[in-house]
C-alpha cells in the first residue's frame, strides 16, 4: 500500500525542514497514516508503533515533554 507510505515520507520530510507549520502539517499526517496502518495492520503491529514514535518525536520538537499527553 503506497499511501501510507507516500504520506509518512511526506510527514518526514515536513517534520525535518522544523518550524511549527511544517511539524503541525507533519501531526496531521501522522494521525492520518496511523488511522490507515491502524485500519490495515491492528494497533498493536510495529508499523503503526514506528508512526506513533515519529509523532510523538514531532510533538516533542514543537514544544518539549509537555506536548507528549497529546500523542
Amino acid at each position: 500500500d503506497a499511501l501510507p507510505i507516500s504520506l509518512h515520507a511526506k510527514a518526514s520530510a515536513l517534520q525535518a525542514m522544523g518550524g511549527t507549520a511544517n511539524l503541525t502539517a507533519a501531526i496531521a499526517l501522522y494521525d492520518r497514516v496511523i488511522a490507515i496502518k491502524t485500519a490495515a495492520y491492528g494497533a498493536d503491529h510495529a508499523e503503526v508503533a514506528t508512526t506513533l514514535h515519529n509523532k510523538a518525536s514531532a510533538l516533542q520538537a514543537m514544544g518539549g515533554t509537555a506536548n507528549l499527553t497529546a500523542a
